[in-house]
């Protein structure tokens, strides 16, 4: 359990981060064209997001530009070229609407 946040909530966190992952990877056609990310690409994200996410505090950090990052990492790792402008703009773009739709 992180300090300050309780065991729902940080589950709750967790899984609003893994389905931004998710959003970034299977619906982002201007980063990744109409077939998505390749699946070696998702899951090195959610391997480095779990990575980080255990050794830091979720209030240490914006945990949807966690995952955005989580993803562009993953694409340099996999070797696949994207500029970071493209993944920053989504970040901006989706993320108040992803919570919006959370929530509801």
């Amino acid at each position: 359990v992180i300090i300050g946040l309780s065991e729902s909530r940080e589950k709750q966190l967790i899984l609003q981060s893994v389905g931004f992952i998710h959003l970034l990877c299977n619906q982002s056609d201007a980063i990744f064209s109409n077939h998505g990310a390749p699946l070696t690409v998702q899951a090195i994200a959610h391997s480095i997001f779990h990575m980080v996410q255990k050794k830091v505090a979720f209030s240490e950090f914006d945990h949807f530009l966690l995952a955005t990052e989580c993803v562009y990492l993953a694409c340099k790792i996999d070797n696949i070229q994207l500029n970071y402008e493209s993944f920053h703009k989504f970040y901006y773009e989706n993320k108040s609407s992803f919570i919006t739709q959370q929530e509801s």
